[in-house]
């Protein structure tokens, strides 16, 4: 029995050598890694020669700089596998641009797609610099860069990356014909976590803010994706060094649907994270939002059927963080900020739920909002939260739509707004008011 088992076992190990897939290594592409020569072609090559024969492309040590991006068109579906090899210290190999240059780009056609793709342990530099007025890209139309880019393909899955100093988006995963897009074209797997997206920004505001248009400036961008996953990355944006919020943290939208947004800290963005054109059925989870005025904006415009409800349970929410600093642009009025905003056009969504989570309002912050919550969604199951304001002034909570139930709810230094054409007929129960206000009984 025991040579059957040792037979039983050499042949599991045989096998498992046969299916680990060949790696091709960076250094037998002749980089140089010294931060001064363009390494471009060798990375390319690298991965080229890894994809075409199944394999894995690693980076080895080194600090690699690029002048254009690296560059795949994909036109099958084939996994492309690139990941760094640590040195003795445990860093990660780095690829750096001093141009406004995206480092890495996968593509594919918006109308076929196709490519899967697969990227971890590596550190990613842009050109980005402080805000100023004389910025050289800021609020200028379709100027940006990102970190990695894919354009239209079936599968991404972003692992152990540090993003920094990018003008743009640090990832962008995206399908180039939008909402539009059909759901049978969408990505079919995003996967994005345990990175760190550091001090990537940018901002194209609209007209009134002296621009033409919001479109660039996120962390993390989705769009026609489903079986989404974000979880455990840090986002942040240091106002303190950029002098400037990028546009969202995370950004979901245009056909989107099951995502997971969780154990994530976001801060420095005009919005946290930012829902929109979405199908709904995503879970909001343990996430640490501040930095910010405006955690979660969840903007339902879809107009092509109803929406699944939405979870948003057990974060932390605050506006602490932001300095002191009158050149901060943000993006929506202070009349429509909140740090959760919820609405739903046409009433295409309901029985969504917000529980659990800590809203906190501090004065040692530079920007004090005025709003906690703003729901303007039928139905909203809204319970066991937190809110607690420490500014002098009262911080609000606005209901236009009647919600399903608020219980369970502590509310410290708020005034409650319920819509004059809500009759109080919902479920209310155990809501405790402390040097706070209510316009009807809770």
């Amino acid at each position: 029995m025991k040579n059957v088992i040792s037979l039983i076992i050499i042949l599991l190990s045989c096998y498992q050598l046969s299916a680990q897939k060949k790696e091709y290594y960076l250094t037998d592409y002749g980089a140089k890694g010294d931060g001064v020569t363009d390494d471009k072609a060798a990375i390319q090559s690298c991965i080229k020669d890894a994809y075409a024969n199944n394999g894995v492309a690693v980076l080895t040590p080194g600090k690699y700089r690029v002048n254009k991006a690296i560059y795949f068109y994909l036109k099958d579906n084939n996994l492309l596998s690139v990941k760094g090899q640590p040195d003795a210290k445990g860093n990660y190999p780095v690829i750096i641009t001093d141009k406004l240059e995206s480092i890495f780009v996968f593509e594919s056609d918006p109308n076929k797609p196709a490519g899967n793709v697969q990227l971890s342990q590596l550190e990613l530099v842009g050109n980005n610099v402080p805000y100023s007025p004389s910025h050289p890209y800021f609020g200028k139309h379709d100027v940006y860069a990102s970190g990695v880019a894919c354009f239209n393909l079936r599968s991404v899955a972003v692992s152990n990356l540090t993003v920094r100093n990018i003008y743009g988006e640090g990832i962008n995963v995206r399908n180039w014909n939008y909402q539009k897009n059909p759901v049978d074209n969408r990505f079919t797997s995003v996967k994005i976590t345990d990175n760190k997206i550091l001090n990537c920004w940018g901002a194209n505001p609209p007209t009134a803010k002296g621009g033409p248009s919001d479109e660039y400036g996120d962390g993390v961008y989705v769009n026609n994706a489903t079986n989404i996953s974000i979880l455990r990355n840090q986002i942040i944006n240091d106002l303190a060094v950029t002098k400037q919020f990028g546009r969202a943290g995370i950004v979901i939208e245009y056909n989107c649907d099951n995502a997971t947004i969780e154990k994530n800290t976001v801060s420095g963005y005009d919005r946290d994270i930012h829902l929109e054109g979405d199908f709904g059925g995503h879970m909001i989870r343990n996430n640490k939002l501040i930095g910010s005025d405006f955690s979660i904006c969840v903007y339902g415009n879809l107009h092509t059927g109803a929406q699944k409800p939405i979870s948003i349970v057990n974060n932390y929410l605050s506006n602490e963080g932001i300095p002191d600093n009158p050149q901060l642009i943000r993006v929506r009025s202070k009349d429509e900020r909140s740090l959760i905003s919820f609405y739903s056009e046409n009433d295409t969504r309901k029985n969504s739920i917000i529980s659990g989570n800590t809203f906190n309002m501090t004065p040692n912050s530079g920007i004090i909002g005025n709003s906690f919550l703003r729901v303007f969604e039928d139905d909203l199951q809204v319970s066991d939260n937190t809110f607690n304001n420490l500014t002098k002034s009262k911080v609000g909570i606005y209901y236009d739509k009647k919600p399903q139930k608020v219980t369970n709810e502590v509310y410290k230094n708020v005034n409650l707004y319920f819509n004059k054409n809500i009759k109080g007929d919902f479920i209310k129960s155990n809501n405790k008011l402390s040097n706070s206000n209510a316009n009807l009984a809770l």
